[in-house]
């Protein structure tokens, strides 16, 4: 390294006197040789290699996630004799991202559970409603005969109780023969 400036030694943490004449392995991190050696290899043949996304060690020993762009350095002759590096710490974007994706896979998380939970509150409702027709028809099959309700079954039993069906006012109680506005008793003369 030639030149260390003043925004690289707050983000690895080392001075100027620290790095320069050095190489690059005092914060290549978790950088592998054959992955520097590839970036310079590219670099050198003349491309340009924007936004690389890795991780570098600081000088207290915590790693830091960066954004890198590397461009060749040409003399007067187009040969390429050098590298510059310019790196941005992201650290604090990358742990945004990751809160953001842990909020999502929550979120998710929970509609589905509130899904399942309304599927299981409709299923206990149908389920109730089948048991109370169980519990009432056991409840009636048990029932001594002569506690049991029995209920018309057309408008001639429906009638009131020692009436016949031929005698004058004669009180019709069935729903089916009642129409709206009018009286239910009937007079029936032959």
């Amino acid at each position: 390294m030639t030149v260390w400036n003043p925004g690289a030694e707050r983000m690895y943490g080392y001075t100027a006197a620290e790095t320069v004449g050095t190489d690059t392995s005092t914060i290549a991190g978790l950088a592998t040789t054959a992955e520097i050696s590839d970036l310079l290899a590219r670099v050198v043949a003349g491309q340009h290699v924007d936004h690389y996304e890795t991780q570098r060690t600081h000088q207290d020993g915590t790693l830091l996630d960066i954004s890198v762009g590397l461009s060749p350095i040409h003399d007067t002759d187009g040969v390429v004799v050098g590298v510059s590096a310019v790196a941005r710490d992201i650290t604090a974007r990358k742990r945004a991202e990751a809160r953001q994706r842990e909020i999502d896979e929550r979120t998710e998380l929970a509609q589905r559970l509130q899904s399942l939970g309304q599927l299981a509150g409709g299923v206990a409702h149908d389920f109730n409603n089948l048991l109370a027709i169980i519990s009432n028809f056991t409840a009636f099959s048990i029932r001594p005969p002569t506690m049991r309700r029995s209920r018309p079954t057309s408008a001639r039993s429906a009638r009131q109780p020692n009436a016949r069906p031929d005698s004058p006012g004669s009180f019709c109680c069935s729903p089916a023969a009642r129409v709206p506005g009018q009286s239910c008793w009937t007079s029936t003369r032959r």
